[in-house]
């Protein structure tokens, strides 16, 4: 019995995790974005470019880079459920990762409150 369940956990952390990984980039996101708007943080620039931003950017590029790797590994199983599961969902996930990045950083320069 307990095989079966190792089994079972592995396999759905294999074809649902790209959805999990996009799931905590996007609770990530919101709570970055959120929390460090209207802040002194929101005004700092690293090389030029707004800390928020670069932040934004480091999260989305390590979230994206961590399906990938889950997607390309799933192209090692053998055709099955499992593997287009994994394959759509990673795919599915990546579209995901932009659909959140994107807007946020098109409303980062909104991000400036009264004093």
């Amino acid at each position: 019995m307990t095989a079966q369940r190792e089994h079972f956990f592995r396999h759905l952390l294999q074809g649902g995790g790209p959805l999990l990984i996009w799931a905590v980039h996007f609770f990530g996101a919101y709570v970055l974005v959120a929390a460090a708007c209207c802040t002194a943080f929101a005004q700092t620039q690293w090389f030029g470019v707004s800390a928020l931003r670069a932040l934004l950017w480091l999260l989305s590029a390590l979230a994206a880079s961590a399906i990938g790797m889950l997607m390309a590994r799933s192209l090692r199983l053998p055709h099955s459920l499992l593997r287009s599961a994994s394959a759509g969902g990673g795919v599915l996930a990546l579209l995901g990762v932009a659909w959140t990045t994107l807007p946020m950083l098109w409303a980062l320069p909104l991000c400036r409150c009264p004093p």
